[in-house]
């Protein structure tokens, strides 16, 4: 038996399996087992960091997931390496370092493991996601939704446990939900469902995702997905204690507002103290949370943790895009009543 995902879910497929041994007569039988097997396809949650360019660790970082570079635009062949005086470690039968092409630096620790030559994984893929959350919705398809921004203003989004309130509207998360926005996005707040908020404009812009408080998922079912073209920003004004979600910024990066990324002091610039982040990040640039003045001073957040959540994997947003095949993710024994007399709606789940 087979219990596929509707149209453009990643829930994941079940199987059922049940396998004997017996007499060619099939008279007999004996060692009948009942296997569930959960698939769920490959997604750009499945790492704790993704980049297209280098990635240089700072002074802390903790590496428990994968860590990938495409290592585009990689300076001396460096595709991840260090800041310089920093030390980091990895943790965990997951943590590892892989990239397409440039190399991983010596002086990252040899726990670390190193794959090179690795898949050169496409951002772009988000952008056939947005396409058939559009399609989806015009074929008045559940759980899928989009919304325009009106007169080019930034739509509001909050996350309220079971409920989403999108512009002043609220709606049930139900099994899940995915909300494509023609505009810019301002979303905070907390669910104990799967969500999944992005910014597509029509127009040329890449569209941005500014997150202007907590984003926390609560409950094994809660997971968050933030994607856009552009950047996912981190407000600092206020500022933000915990983002829980898997975030792909396919032409951007998660970070604080470019406008205080400049080569010249800001003195009224605003420092926050600490960022946490849980969940993975994908993008085409490395994370920057917090920017430093050659001269002195710096803004955004002074520490930051970014965590890597695996269970995105068996449990990823609605719309999450699909960058490789179907992947077994679980495995357990069914109860021999499971599929016997060839009813399997009684104890199968």
């Amino acid at each position: 038996r087979v219990t596929g995902p509707g149209a453009g879910t990643t829930s994941g497929v079940t199987i059922w399996i049940r396998a004997w041994q017996g007499a060619s007569d099939g008279r007999t039988s004996s060692g009948v087992s009942t296997s569930r097997v959960n698939f769920t396809p490959g997604g750009f949650q499945q790492f704790q960091l993704l980049t297209d360019g280098p990635i240089a660790f700072d002074d802390g970082a903790r590496i428990t997931g994968p860590v990938h570079s495409n290592g585009i635009g990689a300076t001396s062949g460096i595709a991840v390496g260090l800041v310089p005086g920093a030390r980091i470690d990895c943790a965990g039968e997951f943590a590892r370092i892989s990239v397409s092409s440039g190399i991983v630096a010596d002086s990252l620790p040899s726990a670390c493991r190193r794959i090179a030559n690795g898949t050169r994984w496409n951002l772009g893929v988000v952008k056939t996601t947005f396409e058939g959350i559009r399609t989806a919705t015009a074929a008045g398809g559940h759980g899928v939704m989009v919304v325009n921004a009106i007169g080019g203003g930034d739509v509001r989004v909050r996350l309220a446990g079971d409920t989403i309130v999108v512009g002043g509207v609220t709606k049930s998360i139900g099994e899940g939900i995915a909300v494509l926005v023609d505009g810019n996005v301002v979303v905070s707040g907390h669910t104990t469902g799967r969500v999944t908020i992005a910014s597509d404009p029509l127009s040329a812009d890449r569209g941005q995702i500014r997150v202007d408080g907590d984003l926390v998922g609560t409950g094994s079912r809660a997971s968050i997905g933030l994607y856009t073209e552009g950047d996912v920003v981190v407000s600092t004004r206020p500022c933000v204690a915990r983002i829980d979600a898997a975030i792909i910024a396919a032409r951007g990066a998660m970070t604080i507002d470019r406008g205080l990324r400049t080569e010249v002091a800001q003195l009224d610039s605003v420092g926050c103290g600490k960022v946490e982040m849980f969940g993975s990040i994908a993008s085409a640039e490395s994370p920057v949370l917090r920017w430093s003045w050659p001269g002195g001073g710096s803004t955004g957040y002074d520490e930051r943790s970014y965590a890597w959540n695996p269970r995105l994997v068996r449990n990823p947003p609605p719309w999450t895009p699909v960058i490789e095949g179907w992947q077994a993710n679980d495995l357990q024994e069914a109860g021999q009543e499971c599929g016997s007399g060839g009813t399997w709606e009684v104890a199968c789940g």
